[in-house]
């Protein structure tokens, strides 16, 4: 028995042992990982709040401060009602966040959408609306082309990921695409209003399309096709639905990662190629490295060179030899604006967070025609609609952690009711 004792004893010793040195190491690690993260973030703080010499003047608001951030929270925070009882009400709260450091609020400057002579237009709107004034600003580029390409430029976004900044790209990249892109059309939404407007027509009016259920039977196809410009977006089916949607469209938009997703997961309702007419432009959303890629290929009619898209031949997906005039690229800034003053969600810290790209294009049409009409976005009575307008049968809409459904319905309630928007709803 004494030898058992001694074995025991032993191991306890032994255990103990490897744990205090477990629990140093433990420690050493923590303190050695915040220096490196407090080193980082003071970096990107740094760099997040200094103004290079650009050729591309950089706009600071003088009202970003934190007052008017966590009123636009406070704000957000409201809930619209619902028909549909929410199970988990923590699903429908949005709670408030720390202001935008680490997505700096310094953007560069364009006021090519301010010259409009249309005396109702979304700007004047803005003007009113105490709420939308703080948040509005009327000089923020929307697209970006070869003008932006410099070093200054490069090195002010190359801090911001995804489809906020440059992180995603090098110069050199960046460069060979945004030199294809040197066209009045890419630079001007839309570039064939002078030829198109009738007589002395001062007012853009633009039809934003979700794919939304409450379309379904809406019989608004006619009404969405008289507008001067229809948006589109993700799996923008019209055939056969054309009494309820329409059939034109003027802009298509995506990112190749939801152009991909969006013709494997609707292929089924019908949704086997992008919207290709005379008028079509298509608007990329640049989130990856592939969509630089991607547009660039696409323009030049040559073949994506590498990564997870490269082909042998050139993308088809937008027609035959479409030009470099059919396409037109966000700008970062305009992104990480949107995000930071319009859709600041909660889980914004999340890496995968971003506006959902129906957001993304009715935002963008807020900020670029005079006047807007929304079709088949989400509203309080979601649940009373199938997810898609094109849905065989009902299907439950799904709200997936990339995207926060639920504050872009509440945006969309509170601009129809400030007049900058007209939502379509059923109630």
């Amino acid at each position: 028995m004494s030898v058992f004792r001694t074995i025991r004893s032993q191991m306890k010793r032994k255990l103990c042992t490897t744990s205090i040195l477990g629990a140093i190491l433990l420690i050493a690690s923590c303190i050695l990982y915040s220096k490196i993260t407090s080193s980082r973030y003071q970096r990107l703080v740094r760099y997040a709040n200094e103004k290079p010499e650009s050729q591309v003047t950089v706009h600071d608001q003088p009202q970003n401060n934190l007052a008017v951030v966590k009123a636009l929270q406070t704000e957000n925070q409201k809930v619209i009602p619902t028909q549909n009882k929410v199970k988990d009400k923590k699903e429908a709260e949005i709670k408030p966040t720390e202001p935008p450091v680490l997505l700096g609020e310094a953007y560069a400057t364009d006021t090519t959408y301010m010259n409009s002579k249309c005396p109702e237009r979304i700007r004047e709107v803005a003007l009113n609306i105490e709420w939308l004034k703080r948040i509005f600003i009327h000089t923020i580029p929307v697209l970006q082309w070869n003008d932006h390409v410099t070093m200054e430029e490069y090195q002010r976004l190359q801090i911001y990921n995804l489809c906020y900044g440059y992180a995603i790209i090098d110069f050199a990249e960046l460069k060979r695409t945004l030199d294809v892109l040197n066209a009045t059309a890419n630079r001007f939404m839309f570039d064939d209003w002078e030829v198109r407007k009738s007589g002395q027509k001062p007012c853009i009016h633009c039809a934003v399309v979700g794919n939304g259920g409450i379309l379904k039977d809406s019989k608004k196809g006619k009404e969405i096709d008289d507008h001067d410009y229809i948006f589109r977006v993700n799996g923008a089916i019209t055939q056969g639905f054309e009494n309820d949607v329409g059939n034109r469209t003027s802009f298509y938009f995506f990112s190749t990662n939801t152009m991909k997703n969006s013709l494997w997961g609707h292929k089924h309702a019908g949704f086997t190629g992008l919207p290709q007419s005379q008028e079509t432009r298509y608007v990329f959303i640049p989130e990856n490295l592939r969509d630089y890629l991607m547009i660039r290929a696409a323009a030049t009619n040559t073949t994506v060179e590498f990564g997870k898209d490269k082909s042998s031949s050139p993308p088809d997906y937008f027609g035959k030899q479409p030009g470099p005039e059919k396409f037109k690229l966000l700008h970062p800034d305009f992104l990480r604006y949107m995000r930071n003053r319009f859709l600041k969600a909660g889980h914004w810290k999340s890496r995968i967070y971003r506006p959902s790209t129906g957001a993304i294009m009715l935002l963008t049409a807020l900020h670029t025609c005079d006047k807007v009409s929304a079709y088949g976005f989400i509203t309080p009575e979601y649940g009373n609609y199938s997810a898609y307008y094109y849905d065989r049968k009902y299907t439950k809409l799904i709200f997936y952690g990339n995207h926060h459904l639920k504050m872009e319905m509440n945006l969309w309630q509170r601009l129809h009711e400030a007049g900058a928007i007209k939502l379509y709803m059923k109630t």
